[in-house]
């Protein structure tokens, strides 16, 4: 029976058919009809569900996406996607990927994927923590892709104000050689843990991210002519990306790298990178402390919390590294602390009073403690409205670095005028943190907030009550020495 949907085309078998949509002009140097784009002749897809269905095949088949991502931070800018057919988008975040439906893309028919990274400057080194994250966005999206991935090719490429190497080594943003919450021998790269961690790397952070992908026809890492490759972990890198079997399956504990190990690598990057945000300076890393408060909850506050959930999975798989657990639990605890205290839907800080400046960050004081308890209650204590946009509204130079001085200021006027009348999650999240790992006492202690496990103590007078009870109200060292400490977390 001829089918109406392909027309005159009906008489012709399928295999001619075939052949006719080989000459679908795709390339972007093909046929242009009256000055319209290539892509035009792509128009034919949209006839019918027959000919789509046919000439896709052909489509894909000769379909390169190269995804290009950048260092900078740009709140509605996340990566951009060419294709040599000649069309170009750029995606806002991997909410407006699934809107375009590049979730839904059968990636396995297309020819290739090549994703272009960008290099960071190093003079900002929250540059490194934004590629990270913006490569993890793109390595969830391409994770779920049906049925595998073409010929995979990823690029670490220098720019005129960027290399990924300095005097021919490879560049280092962060500090990140802290010891590690590892086994004794890393499982990855199989040298000591009191060693510098390889992730320290730039190029192997962003590399990090990748760690989950599997069942590409093939895969490659190119690296600028003046860095070194850093094998095996890039061939064995390689090698796991063309694994058939989806992440989740290589659980053998004597092989180096099963897929639990390399969970344990991407969360402890994962904390490690967060943790150095705190302190990170530069514009990229203010803008990312910024962008992570606004992003803590989605809905309202207290409300579905993305970061929070991530946060969960991993303390509560830290079972045998407790006092790692501990550390980055109180730290995370803080961290909320001052999330409730700079929220800026929160009545206390709509409170047109008296202002007071906190490293160039603008609070407002209420003038007496009627003033304070009136700001605080009426319509509920802390807004339970949440909106990202009012973050940015009230800070947009982004939030500066955590130094122990401003810490203590921050932590001092919130517990001033929030922890007698708040209720107590208002601006605490212990329970909440012992509830994530099965009822475990996490060590809320006093201890120094820069401490680290065997390199040292904070000096006394620098110690950070991680309980938020404060024993006066100074606001800690005067000496100079947060910017030593800065280095030393």
């Amino acid at each position: 029976m001829t089918n109406p949907a392909l027309g005159q085309l009906a008489s012709l078998p399928l295999e001619l058919r075939l052949q006719i949509w080989n000459y679908l002009p795709l390339d972007s140097d093909g046929v242009k009809d009256e000055g319209k784009p290539p892509r035009q002749h792509l128009a034919i897809l949209y006839t019918s569900r027959q000919i789509s269905l046919e000439a896709s095949t052909i489509v894909y088949a000769n379909l390169d996406l190269q995804f290009t991502i950048d260092p900078y931070y740009n709140r509605k800018a996340w990566l951009r996607i060419k294709t040599n057919f000649g069309t170009d988008y750029a995606l806002h975040d991997i909410d407006d990927a699934v809107k375009r439906g590049f979730d839904k893309l059968p990636y396995s028919k297309l020819r290739r994927i090549q994703i272009d990274i960008k290099a960071p400057h190093r003079r900002d080194p929250g540059q490194i923590v934004s590629l990270y994250k913006k490569c993890t966005a793109l390595a969830t999206l391409l994770e779920h892709a049906q049925d595998g991935l073409p010929d995979l090719s990823l690029r670490l490429s220098d720019s005129p104000s960027a290399k990924w190497t300095v005097d021919n080594a490879p560049q280092k943003s962060v500090a990140c050689d802290r010891p590690r919450r590892v086994p004794a021998v890393d499982p990855i790269i199989d040298r000591p843990d009191n060693e510098a961690s390889i992730y320290c790397d730039d190029s192997q952070i962003v590399l990090c991210a990748f760690l989950r992908l599997r069942n590409a026809r093939s895969a490659q890492i190119s690296i600028p002519d003046d860095m070194q490759r850093p094998d095996p972990f890039f061939t064995s890198l390689e090698n796991v990306w063309t694994d058939e079997d989806p992440f989740g399956t290589y659980l053998d504990p004597d092989y180096t790298w099963n897929d639990t190990k390399l969970q344990e690598r991407m969360d402890i990057t994962f904390t490690d990178l967060d943790l150095e945000l705190d302190m990170l300076p530069g514009p990229t890393a203010d803008m990312l402390r910024l962008e992570r408060f606004s992003e803590w909850y989605t809905d309202e506050a207290g409300g579905h919390s993305p970061y929070e959930r991530e946060y969960e999975r991993i303390l509560s798989s830290w079972t045998g590294w407790k006092q790692s657990r501990d550390k980055v639990a109180q730290k995370l605890n803080w961290r909320y602390g001052v999330m409730r205290a700079l929220n800026p839907r929160s009545l206390y800080y709509q409170y047109t009073g008296p202002q007071v400046s906190v490293s160039g960050l603008t609070l407002f004081m209420p003038e007496n403690d009627d003033a304070r308890k009136k700001s605080l209650c009426g319509s509920g204590s802390v807004s339970k409205v949440w909106d990202q946009d009012t973050w940015f509204r009230a800070y947009e130079n982004g939030i500066p670095p955590f130094r122990l001085q401003n810490k203590w200021e921050l932590l001092h006027i919130f517990w001033r005028f929030h922890s007698d009348v708040l209720p107590k999650e208002e601006y605490d999240m212990k329970d909440k943190l012992r509830g994530w790992v099965g009822g475990d006492d996490i060590a809320f202690q006093r201890i120094g907030f820069f401490e680290e496990n065997g390199a040292g103590g904070a000096r006394a007078g620098e110690a950070m009550d991680m309980d938020m009870g404060f024993e006066s109200s100074g606001s800690g060292s005067s000496d100079g020495s947060d910017e030593s400490d800065m280095e030393e977390d």
